[in-house]
């Protein structure tokens, strides 16, 4: 499969996050879409191809649950080493911040897995969701756990890290 950005200005949020994420960014845009931001980015004229080398990792790091952060977030940081074989899964971290309340932050979270068919699997003391599951259609599966960087802080702008593993 072979997709190619479509024309019109990108919005400065958009950055890479390598090529296995870049279809995610040609599907959305990289603009706001039912109130979703996607954070991955693609070079214009940039054709992006499944990779052949780990189909699995490449479903997790192409689903809009994973690559779209709460509105108003900045992604600070992200670490997303590339599987060496179609049988080794992987993991992906996007780190982000926030100004937004947390208790809104994982109510975005929650809305949009119930959207893409993420089922919750764990939840924190306080009682919100901070860990999800989904099957993809391949049957590999994956986790997604978000988690805040500081518990302790106060005042915005509030820092977290999303890490998808399959």
């Amino acid at each position: 499969m072979t997709l190619k950005r479509g024309r019109g200005p990108r919005p400065p949020v958009c950055a890479s996050l390598g090529a296995l994420a870049m279809t995610a960014a040609l599907l959305t845009g990289c603009t706001t879409a039912a109130g979703l931001q996607a954070v991955p980015g693609a070079r214009n004229g940039t054709a992006v191809t499944a990779s052949p080398v780990a189909p699995a990792f490449y479903n997790l790091v192409t689903d809009l649950f994973f690559v779209t952060l709460p509105p108003g977030s900045t992604r600070t940081g992200q670490k997303c080493p590339r599987p060496t074989s179609a049988s080794h899964g992987g993991d992906c971290t996007i780190e982000f911040t926030s100004a937004l309340p947390p208790q809104d932050v994982y109510a975005d979270f929650a809305r949009r897995a119930a959207q893409t068919g993420w089922a919750p699997e764990r939840k924190n003391s306080d009682g919100r969701v901070v860990a999800w599951a989904k099957t993809f259609a391949d049957g590999s599966s994956a986790h997604l756990l978000l988690r805040p960087l500081d518990p302790g802080q106060t005042s915005p702008p509030y820092s977290y890290s999303v890490t998808g593993s399959i």
